[in-house]
């Protein structure tokens, strides 16, 4: 049996990222803290020419929503995706900011593209649940979603996501889960 108050420690690294777990059984609490080794892109394995070719190519022309906004696609790896999205007078509301859609469209599209980087040639995926946290406001500038992927299973992916103005400020923190689909 474990004593009252006893706590356990752990520490791992996954994908460049600093996990310390810490275990309390005496309330049955557990709290998982992340810290990041640094937004450092040389963290996550870099993909096939060809791979991330395809990718670019595809996002750059195939996505019509993307071009509707303006979203581009910047820097990928495997399970990791750094997108830009300009500001501009389409994406204000009626304060002159942009709307919360247009960051929430960037974060969720920073997400699937760093899923889509690891999924399978017959695998589709969805969104299927996203929260995001809005912190400081975008109306001038360019904003930046940094995303990897914290879990991908077999039938769901969950991916999380930090969106930056052009001077490194928090704009946007989202998790979004999504659905892995096999196709036939």
């Amino acid at each position: 049996m474990t004593k009252p108050n006893s706590l356990f420690i752990n520490y791992i690294t996954v994908k460049g990222i600093l996990f310390n777990i810490t275990t309390s059984y005496a309330g049955g609490s557990s709290d998982l803290e992340r810290k990041y080794a640094g937004n450092d892109a040389a963290e996550y394995e870099e993909l096939s020419p060809e791979i991330k070719k395809a990718i670019f190519e595809r996002t750059g022309k195939q996505i019509p929503f993307w071009n509707l906004l303006g979203i581009e696609l910047v820097e990928l790896k495997k399970g990791w995706s750094r997108l830009r999205l300009p500001f501009a007078g389409k994406l204000a509301n009626a304060g002159g900011i942009a709307h919360g859609g247009a960051v929430f469209s960037a974060a969720d599209s920073a997400v699937g593209t760093a899923l889509v980087s690891i999924a399978a040639e017959n695998e589709s995926i969805s969104t299927i649940e996203m929260k995001i946290n809005y912190i400081k406001v975008f109306g001038q500038g360019d904003i930046y979603a940094e995303a990897f992927i914290v879990h991908k299973g077999k039938n769901t992916a969950l991916g999380e996501v930090e969106v930056t103005d052009d001077r490194g400020n928090l704009v946007a923190k989202a998790t979004a889960t999504y659905a892995v689909i096999k196709r036939k």
